[in-house]
C-alpha cells in the first residue's frame, strides 16, 4: 500500500506543482486573465491536435479482445454521463453545470497521470493504456464537449457546435491520426527523395509540440484557478468527485469481470477509470460556454482526493 501511495505521490506532485506555478505567475501578474485565453486557444489549435495525431498514430497493434478494454470504458462513461444527467435534471441543476458534471464525472487525466502512474505499476499493461486514452477518452470527450457546449452551454447551437467541430483542429487531428495509424502513408513518403529525413523532421515536430501540452494546460490551470470559490457548495463537489474517483472504477470493474477480464488487463482498465477528471474538461467547459468555475473545482479536488482513491481501486481490482 505505501509503494502505491509512492508512486501515485510522485506522478501527481508534478501536476500539481506546474497548477501551483501557473497560480504563482498568476499572482504575481505574469500570467495575466488576458494571457489565459491565448494559452487554451494555443492548447485546443496547436499543441492538442499535435498531441493526438501522435498519439493516435503511434498507437499499438492490437488483438480484437485487448481492443474490448477501451469499449467497457466507454461503455462505463457513457453510463455515467447518462446518470449524471438524469440525477441534474430530478435536482434541478441549472443545464451549464449539469453538462459539466457529465463530463468531469466521465473524463479522466488517462494522459497526464494515467501514463507515469501505469509504467511504473503496470509496465506490460501500457499499450493498452495508450488505447484506452486514445479511444476512450480522446474519441470520445472531444466531440462530446462541443456538443454539450451547443445544448446547454452560453449561446450554445448544438448545429453549429457540431459543424464548427467538424471543421476544426481537433476532429481533423483525430482523422490524421487514424489515417496515419491505419494507412501506410510514411511507407509510401520514404520512396521519394528525403521522404524518411522527412518523416523524421515532421515526427520529432510533433513530439515536441505534444510535449509542452501538459506544462500549458496546467500553467493556465493554475492561472484560472481561484482558490476563494474551491469551497462555494463543496457538497456538491465532493459527490461529483465521488461519481468519478468511485462510481466510475466499480462500473468499470464490474463491467470487465462481466467480460472475463482479469489480471493486469482487468487492473489497468479499473485504474484508468479511477483517474481524477480531466484538466482538458475545464478548459473544453470555458471554450464552449459551459459552467468552467465549477468544472475547475471539481478538477482541482478530484486531484487531491485521488491520493487516496487511486490505491484503493488498485486494490480492489487486484
Amino acid at each position: 500500500m505505501l509503494t502505491l501511495f509512492g508512486v501515485i505521490l510522485g506522478a501527481l506532485l508534478p501536476l500539481c506543482a506546474l497548477i501551483a506555478i501557473g497560480y504563482g505567475l498568476r499572482r504575481a501578474s505574469i500570467l495575466t486573465a488576458e494571457v489565459v485565453p491565448t494559452l487554451n486557444n494555443l492548447v485546443l489549435n496547436l499543441l492538442l491536435p499535435a498531441s493526438i495525431i501522435r498519439g493516435l498514430g503511434r498507437a499499438p497493434a492490437a488483438s480484437v479482445r485487448l481492443f474490448g478494454l477501451p469499449v467497457l470504458l466507454l461503455i462505463a462513461e457513457l453510463a455515467m454521463m447518462a446518470l449524471c444527467m438524469a440525477v441534474a435534471r430530478h435536482r434541478g441543476v441549472e443545464p451549464r453545470r449539469m453538462a459539466v458534471i457529465m463530463l468531469v464525472a466521465a473524463f479522466g487525466n488517462t494522459a497526464f497521470l494515467g501514463y507515469p502512474v501505469t509504467l511504473a505499476l503496470l509496465p506490460a499493461q501500457f499499450p493498452a493504456t495508450v488505447l484506452l486514452d486514445e479511444f476512450a477518452m480522446t474519441l470520445a470527450l472531444y466531440p462530446l464537449a462541443p456538443l454539450l457546449g451547443g445544448l446547454y452551454g452560453v449561446g450554445g447551437n448544438a448545429k453549429a457546435a457540431v459543424r464548427a467541430f467538424l471543421r476544426g483542429p481537433l476532429f481533423l487531428a483525430v482523422a490524421a491520426g487514424l489515417l496515419l495509424r491505419y494507412a501506410p502513408l510514411p511507407s509510401v513518403a520514404t520512396s521519394f527523395p528525403f521522404g524518411h529525413t522527412l518523416i523524421q523532421g515532421a515526427a520529432r515536430t510533433l513530439e515536441l509540440l505534444a510535449q509542452a501540452t501538459t506544462p500549458v494546460v496546467l500553467l493556465a490551470f493554475g492561472a484560472m484557478l481561484d482558490p476563494s470559490a474551491l469551497e462555494r457548495r463543496p457538497g456538491l463537489v465532493h459527490v461529483v468527485c465521488a461519481a468519478k474517483l468511485l462510481g466510475l472504477p466499480l462500473l468499470m470493474l464490474a463491467l470487465c469481470r462481466g467480460a472475463s477480464m482479469h489480471g493486469g488487463l482487468l487492473a489497468v482498465g479499473v485504474l484508468q477509470a479511477a483517474m481524477p477528471s480531466s484538466v482538458m474538461t475545464a478548459v473544453l467547459s470555458e471554450r464552449y460556454g459551459l459552467d468552467a468555475p465549477f468544472a475547475l473545482r471539481v478538477v482541482f479536488t478530484s486531484t487531491l482526493l485521488a491520493l487516496l482513491t487511486l490505491p484503493l481501486m488498485l486494490l480492489l481490482a487486484r
